[in-house]
């Protein structure tokens, strides 16, 4: 059932597109536009006996709801019924192609193919032949006959559509899959350089990376990364390129450049975790020890970070930077057991005068470690007098949450 989420996606770009015009010529009306005066029949008529009575134009009307709410066996046997009752109607060939495609949709592509090469038969060259044979060409490949696919993805290439690139894209997808590896380059590399969605781009460009990959082809390997890199900005996603492409190339600036964007942008990522390994062991990472303290920190790696913190403390910081490094310093040492050291370092913090911005976080911060030396009762009557002591903070609440905890 997945497949078909992605499948109907394809289809309502289909429908969206003026799929068989030459790109920039003017497109005449489609044959399957919605026929607005048409109404959808109650429930009650929509099986059975029921179809029989209704118009053609109701059973197409019926039929693009039934396809907007999943029910494709119940859509073809609707516009079934307008074939039967007049083959020789208007609506006839959108009822063809409907059928073809409710079959797609269900995951029956021996028969949708079947029923999209009857419908194209007919020689008609409009936007409906071209959306039907693009998911001609889908079917043969869901049903997977490779080479089926290929000639229809070509026969649809030559159609000059907005969609020629998804075509070429799939094309090389069937191409790779028969083993003709070198005319697969050749279409993933022209997508790659399609001004189509990112999405697509990345699918052809990351296929293009492999292929070279398994053929040593280091050079073109590292070029679709950039040409990726180019073109990534999921947060989820360009952290795994960064670090996939630094390690094509070690030790080098680029790659140097790579990793420090993968701690500086990304530090919560496991790559960053991985890029601060590297960069820390390669004598020019150019990686500050802050940096790297505070990946280790965020990953809970405290005895990695400790003297990475107290090296940066060594050196010259900033206010604000000074005071959160202590502060996750002491943190370090509460992990390591090392209590009155912590509680010495945090207490420093919460009393400094003036206050800023973290006296308050290390207070709480006090107030927890001192109930993990062991002194509950005291960090319970001091959670309950932090509200009173930072009235309106946004600490205020996990402060009594805590005090909740702790009587637990």
């Amino acid at each position: 059932m997945p497949k078909r989420v992605p499948l109907l996606l394809l289809i309502l770009l289909l429908s969206a597109c003026q799929a068989i015009q030459p790109k920039g010529q003017a497109q005449p009306a489609a044959a399957d536009q919605p026929l607005a005066a048409a109404s959808v029949p109650p429930a009650a008529e929509q099986t059975g006996a029921g179809l029989a009575a209704l118009s053609n134009d109701q059973l197409v009307a019926l039929a693009a709801d039934q396809r907007l709410s999943g029910e494709y066996e119940a859509q073809a046997a609707t516009l079934q019924q307008l074939l039967t009752q007049q083959p020789s109607a208007a609506q006839a060939r959108q009822a063809q192609f409907g059928i073809a495609e409710a079959a797609l949709l269900a995951g029956q592509a021996d028969s949708a193919a079947q029923g999209f090469n009857v419908f194209l038969a007919d020689g008609q060259t409009d936007a409906l032949a071209g959306r039907g044979l693009f998911l001609l060409a889908r079917a043969h490949e869901e049903a997977g006959r490779s080479q089926a696919a290929i000639a229809a993805y070509e026969r649809y290439r030559t159609l000059q559509t907005p969609l020629e690139p998804y075509a070429a894209l799939r094309l090389a997808a069937q191409q790779e899959a028969l083993g003709q590896v070198e005319a697969a380059l050749v279409n993933y590399e022209y997508v790659g350089q399609q001004p189509i969605g990112r999405a697509r781009r990345a699918e052809a460009l990351e296929a293009l990376i492999k292929l070279y990959g398994a053929a040593e082809r280091t050079d073109l390997q590292l070029a679709r990364y950039r040409d990726l890199l180019g073109i990534s900005r999921n947060p989820e996603y360009r952290p795994l390129i960064l670090w996939r492409a630094a390690q094509l190339i070690p030790g080098t600036d680029e790659a140097r450049a790579w990793l420090r964007e993968l701690v500086d942008a990304f530090p919560l990522r496991g790559e960053a975790v991985e890029a601060v390994n590297v960069l820390q062991a390669d004598p020019a990472g150019g990686l500050a020890p802050l940096q790297a303290a505070n990946v280790y920190f965020a990953h809970e790696r405290y005895v990695d970070a400790r003297p990475l913190f107290e090296a940066a403390l060594a050196g010259q910081l900033a206010a604000e930077e000074q005071f959160e490094a202590r502060r996750r310093y002491a943190l370090c040492l509460r992990a390591e057991a090392r209590y009155d050291e912590a509680l010495h370092e945090l207490g420093a913090l919460a009393q400094a005068r003036p206050a800023v911005a973290g006296t308050a976080q290390a207070e709480l911060d006090y107030i927890q470690t001192a109930g993990w030396a062991g002194n509950v009762p005291w960090a319970m009557e001091n959670y309950r007098r932090f509200p009173d002591r930072f009235p309106q903070h946004k600490l205020a609440p996990e402060a009594l949450w805590r005090v909740v905890q702790l009587m637990e």
